[in-house]
């Protein structure tokens, strides 16, 4: 798994992704950050059962974050005489908010059975 929680193997066949092997490896380590954080770095030592779930979460969240980096953002103009400055799209601020949900919905489908490893409380 070389420091995933899947494989491009697993990626590009059973999950179908479409992103290429160099791409997919930079993806899934930021994937597995968000999942290590969700969870409270629960999930590496998740029992056995949380195998697949991990997979399908780490491959889902590579393509949802793949797609947020693709949203232009960035200074697009400064002005000097009102002092202005125009960023490259609003979307991107926007996407933000999006992005977090899309994450979150993503681990919670995934992450909270038969195992809940996104449980915030104290465990007994």
């Amino acid at each position: 798994m070389s420091g995933t929680y899947s494989s491009f193997e697993a990626y590009s066949g059973a999950h179908q992704g479409v992103l290429d092997l160099k791409t997919y490896e930079k993806y899934a380590r930021m994937a597995k950050n968000e999942i290590d954080r969700k969870t409270f770095g629960r999930a590496a030592s998740a029992a056995d059962t949380m195998a697949g779930a991990l997979e399908a979460c780490e491959c889902e969240l590579a393509d949802i974050l793949f797609t947020y980096a693709q949203v232009p953002g960035g200074v697009r103009s400064v002005r000097n005489d009102g002092y202005t400055i125009e960023y490259g799209s609003r979307l991107k601020v926007d996407n933000l908010e999006t992005v977090a949900g899309a994450t979150d919905r993503v681990c919670r489908k995934y992450l909270c059975h038969p195992e809940n490893l996104m449980y915030g409380g104290i465990e007994r």
